[in-house]
């Protein structure tokens, strides 16, 4: 049961859009700026996801609760050039959720990829999160008229004649390309599997144990 649950999760993990992962990719990539916190989402690219969808990354060096996406992108935005004092008031004004000082320097190493990984990210929480539909591209006015005509938009004319050239199989033989984060993200994850069925076991033992002892108790009296 477990190595089946293992598997589910492995397969999730390798097809799962995230926050944190989609944040820390435009970070890295120098488009911070290209981030907008909107009035109920924030858009990053093609996906968008809610102001206060949960990161897997831990506030207070890991002993607190899950940073929200909002407060991330915020800090990000907001305390580098401006300074912490700035910061701190914009966010409270905004009823934003605060990195506090302890949390400064990690947070900005991992999201800017200095740090490759950090021990404040859940590996569960990032499983957790659910996968989001990218935003939906305004159709242009050319493309308008023609879906009104009955005619294929241009662009989805020149699509169907493109080749595939890369699809999931040759990405995952690609010679320079490393999936050593995905194993190692799946082993933790596989070793945390195996903990919560030891867990379950435990339990399930107990409480046998402890119908035994009321069903004995029943027949004494």
């Amino acid at each position: 049961r477990a190595s089946v649950l293992c598997a589910s999760l492995a397969a999730r993990l390798m097809s799962a859009v995230n926050c944190l992962t989609v944040l820390r990719d435009f970070v890295k990539s120098g488009k911070l700026n290209d981030v907008k916190i909107e009035e109920n989402v924030i858009r990053m690219g093609e996906y968008s996801f809610p102001r206060t969808e949960q990161t897997a990354y831990k506030s207070r060096k890991g002993r607190g609760k899950l940073y929200t996406l909002v407060a991330l992108v915020f800090f990000m935005q907001n305390c580098k050039d401006k300074g912490y004092g700035t910061y701190l008031m914009k966010a409270r004004k905004q009823g934003i959720m605060i990195v506090p000082g302890m949390d400064q320097t990690k947070l900005r190493d991992y999201l800017t990829g200095k740090d490759d990984s950090s021990e404040y990210v859940d590996e569960m929480a990032l499983l957790r999160g659910s996968l989001h539909k990218p935003a939906q591209k305004q159709p242009s006015v050319t493309e308008k008229k023609a879906e009104s005509i009955g005619e294929k938009p241009p662009g989805l004319q020149i699509m169907e004649m493109e080749t595939v050239l890369e699809d999931r199989n040759t990405m995952l033989c690609h010679p320079t390309i490393s999936f050593s984060e995905v194993v190692r993200r799946f082993k933790r994850i596989q070793a945390e599997v195996g903990r919560m069925e030891e867990r379950r076991m435990r339990e399930l033992k107990k409480q046998d144990a402890k119908n035994k002892g009321k069903k004995g108790k029943s027949k004494s009296g």
